[in-house]
């Protein structure tokens, strides 16, 4: 349900009741920023860089010398192109030829392919076959990739082929029979697809850990997220993260900001669901963005079905560093209205629903992999719990969040993690006043299996 007008408790005391405003900035246009366009745009910017440098050859071939790739000793891995997000390959030394060609040593020929000796104004390299005039050749399946030269008029075997096929042998210019070079390497012109080097709040990582505030902009009843503006938040977040550091090789600050708040009253959609617009979130989107902080969006669906409201969320979605949370507490039966003391549920066919259309959208964006959180603190608020099923785009974690004396938050923890649902992960929510004291990172962490997202509220 979206508003125009805040919708304010009639029971100020009341937790998690306070509604808000959804305001869309006026003017704003509506952006779908595509991930995978964004890593083939600067990809190609890479190659273009590193293969210019991978041109550059020196020494004039001839039939007793020795041409080696410029500014590269051989086998060294600063030259050559790169596949967007790897590193730059190795380039390929060379010897010469009896008929004035210089072959490489099998090196990947992403560092040598395509390129001309301007000292000596040969014809390009091709990409397979032999050469009739001594021009360079490179192999698409394999085999050296010789720098090209004109052929000496001195040599005896200047007319010759100027290079092997791929795997063949190449003569030596010290022996008039020439000897064998094998190339043990098949390597091709582009090489191994390498893998991509995301951010650290990009998509869901392995080793990494991950603390939030938990809260919605502009509110400070529903948790401590909204108790500043965003640059503060963010500082928060940072600080909070820090205390964590030593527990797992990477700690990203992250955002899981309520963008749906459930109600006591239907609302004109009559879904018992206050939901953001868009427009009201993403200077938080994008601000947590540029400052290297994750973002998950929790939904209190009310009577609305979690994989339907996620869908209006849909332009922050295709954001790499937003996931999804989704709230049991607050989604409710039709007859039902989501209020203080009553515990609502969800089944785990409408969990894995909402996995299907976050997998689709993964899978149809290019983005990386997303987190999908299910909170828990009672058994009956998961329904078939051990069905819930995860994909390789989506990330299941579920998230204890239940409050009091550590020993009774450790109780919850060992509930929720003894029939976790396979390849799920657990979460750990603190909270600030109703926790009796908030628990310290030790205290937090010290556990088997450990949380891997932590918020606190």
């Amino acid at each position: 349900m979206s508003t125009d007008d805040p919708l304010l408790s009639p029971d100020p005391d009341a937790p998690r009741r306070a509604h808000h405003r959804p305001i869309r900035l006026p003017g704003e246009p509506a952006e779908e920023p595509n991930y995978a366009l964004r890593r083939i745009v600067a990809g190609a910017v890479a190659i273009a860089v590193l293969a210019g440098a991978a041109v550059l050859i020196t020494g004039v071939a001839s039939s007793d010398e020795t041409a080696t790739i410029a500014g590269a000793e051989p086998g060294a891995g600063d030259g050559g192109g790169a596949i967007p997000g790897g590193s730059a390959a190795e380039p390929s030394s060379g010897t010469v030829g009896v008929d004035g060609t210089v072959e490489g040593d099998g090196g990947d020929p992403s560092g040598s392919a395509s390129v001309t000796d301007v000292a000596t104004g040969s014809d390009p390299v091709r990409g397979s076959g032999g050469s009739l005039d001594g021009t360079a050749v490179g192999s698409a399946t394999g085999g050296s990739v010789a720098v090209g030269s004109t052929p000496d008029a001195s040599s005896p075997d200047a007319s010759a082929p100027g290079a092997s096929a791929p795997g063949a042998s190449s003569p030596d210019a010290s022996s008039p029979e020439g000897s064998v070079e094998e190339t043990t390497e098949p390597t091709g012109l582009i090489g191994p697809a390498l893998p991509v080097v995301l951010p650290d709040h990009h998509g869901f990582q392995d080793d990494t850990l991950y603390v939030a505030l938990y809260g919605t902009p502009g509110s400070s009843t529903l948790g401590v997220l909204g108790e500043t503006e965003v640059d503060g938040s963010i500082d928060r977040a940072r600080e909070v993260a820090a205390g964590y550091e030593s527990y797992a090789e990477t700690v990203v600050p992250s955002f899981e900001i309520i963008a749906s708040v459930a109600s006591f009253e239907a609302g004109e959609d009559g879904d018992y669901s206050n939901e953001s617009s868009v427009g009201r979130l993403q200077p938080w989107v994008d601000a947590a963005d540029e400052a290297g902080v994750a973002v998950v969006l929790d939904l209190q669906a009310g009577r609305a079905r979690f994989d339907l409201q996620v869908q209006e969320f849909e332009e922050l979605l295709l954001e790499p560093h937003v996931g999804v949370a989704l709230d049991p507490e607050w989604r409710v039966g039709p007859n039902e209205i989501p209020e203080g003391g009553k515990i609502g549920s969800v089944t785990a066919a409408e969990v894995n629903a909402t996995i299907d259309y976050l997998d689709a959208l993964v899978a149809d964006n290019g983005l990386p992999r997303k987190v999908l959180i299910v909170h828990q603190f009672e058994d009956g608020m998961i329904i078939d719990k051990t069905s819930i099923e995860g994909t390789e785009n989506v990330q299941v974690v579920i998230h204890m969040d239940g409050f009091g004396p550590l020993f009774l938050k450790n109780g919850s923890y060992e509930r929720v993690v003894r029939n976790l649902p396979a390849g799920s992960l657990p979460g750990w929510k603190n909270f600030y006043d109703e926790d009796e004291p908030t628990p310290t990172p030790a205290e937090t962490m010290e556990r088997e299996p450990a949380p891997v997202f932590v918020s606190f509220q």
